[in-house]
Parts: C-alpha cells; sequence; structure tokens
C-alpha cells in the first residue's frame, strides 16, 4: 500500500477544512453523484420505449389515451380524429386499463416511463403514439443540474468571501449601508455579479475579487456553448433559435427550429471544463483572497475513466 499524503502531521484527508473548503466538497459530492448517475445509466436509455414488449407499455398508454379521450367527451370534443388512429380492437378495451389491474412491472415501467416524461417538456406536447428521444432527455437533465450547482458554488463562495473581508463589497456601498444589515447588501452584491452571462460574470467577479482564474479562451468558449445549451433546453425546450446560433461558438449549424440532439462526448468534455474551472476557482480566491497555502487545499477531482 502507498502511505498517504501527510500536512502539518495529519492525514491530507483529516484536515481541519475550513468553511471555505466544506463550500468545494459539498459542490464535488454532489458533481459526483450527478456524473456516476450519467455514467451508470449513459446508453441504456437510447431504445426506451421502443425495447419494452407490449405487454408492458400497452396499459401506459392506455390509461393516458383513455385519460385525454375522456376529457374530450367531458368537454364535447369530438374524438373521431383521435379514433382513427388508434385499432379498433385497442379503441374497444380502453376501459378495461385501469392501475389496479396492471401487474407489478407493468407499474414499475409505468412509473418509469412518467417519471421521464416529468422531467422534460417534452411530454406536454407528443401525441400518445410518440416517444421522445429519452437519452437526450437523461443527459440535458445532468447538463442542467450540473450548470446549477456551479452556478450555486459560484454563489456560496462569493458570500463567503464577501463576509470575511468587506473590501469586496465594492464601493458603491455606503460604511452604514453594510453595518447596518451585512447580509442583505452581500445578497444585492452577489446578485450584481451574477446577474449576466456565466463567462462574463466569471470575468466581473475576477475584477471585483482582484483575481485570475487563468481561463484560455477555448475554456471561456465552451463554457459560453455549455450554458447556451443548457438555457435552451431550460426555456425553449431544447429547440434552436436564432439567438442560440448567433452566440454560440461550435453550434452555429445547428439547425434553426429543431430540437438540439446532445452529443454525450461533448458534453462530458464541455461538463469536464466546468468543474476544472470550478477548482480554479476555489484555488485562486483560496491563495489570494484567504492567504491560504497549496498544500491546504482540498484536491481537484480528476477525470473518471470507466470502459
Amino acid at each position: 500500500m502507498v502511505e498517504c499524503e501527510y500536512v502539518n502531521g495529519k492525514p491530507f484527508y483529516d484536515q481541519d477544512w475550513c468553511p471555505y473548503d466544506d463550500i468545494y466538497i459539498d459542490f464535488t459530492i454532489q458533481y459526483t453523484q450527478l456524473m456516476l448517475g450519467y455514467v451508470i445509466k449513459k446508453g441504456i436509455f437510447s431504445s426506451f420505449p421502443y425495447n419494452l414488449p407490449p405487454y408492458h407499455l400497452f396499459p401506459t398508454l392506455g390509461l393516458k389515451t383513455k385519460a385525454l379521450r375522456d376529457e374530450m367527451i367531458r368537454r364535447g370534443i369530438d374524438t373521431s380524429d383521435v379514433d382513427s388512429e388508434i385499432p379498433k380492437d385497442i379503441l374497444d378495451s380502453l376501459n378495461s386499463y385501469r392501475v389496479e389491474d396492471m401487474t407489478k412491472e407493468q407499474q414499475l415501467v409505468s412509473a418509469l416511463f412518467n417519471s421521464f416524461m416529468s422531467m422534460s417538456r417534452y411530454g406536454l406536447k407528443m401525441k400518445e403514439h410518440t416517444f421522445p428521444d429519452f437519452e437526450n432527455i437523461h443527459i440535458s437533465q445532468n447538463l442542467i443540474s450540473i450548470c446549477s450547482i456551479s452556478e450555486g458554488f459560484i454563489v456560496s463562495c462569493l458570500s463567503y468571501l464577501m463576509l470575511k473581508d468587506t473590501t469586496y463589497i465594492g464601493s458603491y456601498y455606503s460604511k452604514n449601508q453594510i453595518e447596518k444589515d451585512i447580509n442583505e447588501v452581500i445578497d444585492k452584491a452577489v446578485f450584481d455579479l451574477t446577474k449576466g452571462s456565466f463567462v462574463k460574470n466569471l470575468e466581473t467577479i475576477e475584477n471585483a475579487l482582484n483575481i485570475s482564474v487563468g481561463l484560455e479562451k477555448k475554456w471561456k468558449d465552451k463554457l459560453q456553448d455549455l450554458f447556451l445549451i443548457r438555457n435552451l433546453y431550460v426555456h425553449n425546450n431544447g429547440v434552436v433559435n436564432s439567438h442560440f446560433s448567433k452566440m454560440s461558438n461550435n453550434y452555429k449549424n445547428a439547425n434553426q427550429g429543431s430540437k438540439l440532439l446532445l452529443n454525450e462526448s461533448e458534453v462530458e468534455d464541455m461538463l469536464d471544463t466546468l468543474t476544472d474551472t470550478m477548482y480554479l476557482f476555489y484555488k485562486t480566491t483560496s491563495l489570494t483572497c484567504l492567504n491560504k497555502e497549496e498544500k491546504q487545499l482540498v484536491k481537484g477531482a480528476t477525470p473518471m475513466v470507466y470502459a
């Protein structure tokens, strides 16, 4: 066995971490959990639900179709268009689809199907006989979540640093305001520094804290694309628009009006860039703003290698 590294007489993993270190540790744990789920589930939804036997899926679709058709009838809407797309034997058996009559396996499939549907706005617009790309949903949800915890990490770091040293708050807040309600002032200052795009925010924060994270242009380009994709899925259901095409670096040729299908390796590369950036931010602010030594820092994440 290899002896672990010691710092000031203590094993590296048993340091007296300060609350700022805990912020980074918490981010790393959340990121790792998300990426483990991403890797473990990767690929298995590429055929879902087409790879399911009709026995498993029909009750779920039958229940959805019955609910839709019953609501149309309740509202006095003609169901002939819907009925024409449903085979007669299935139409005649719609009333037999009930949750209590489903087997345990059918209920599990139904729960999985409904879970994925609820994760995406696809579910609000699709017809009952079509299915979204569940693999794309899985990738986009992980992308959205990791972007969100990264933004939360930056906000938590800023709040801590400003509370530790009020000179970082900025000259536009008076001494009286700071003394009256320091937390309110910090909230406003953090909001001012994080209300723009992610890359622009980092540059603004660097100026405010008088630090240099040292990101290369290619890193900034990847981060810009990553958060544009996040915003596209959150605000436009993943459908490419003119703003996305204009602002992105590597997706200018994406078809406007069509859903952006995500490439796993490209997404992983962008997420790795994001998490490496978060470590650089933690390291730079720790050394510069908190006067810590590098040997006292939590180690950064290393790429996960899997078969």
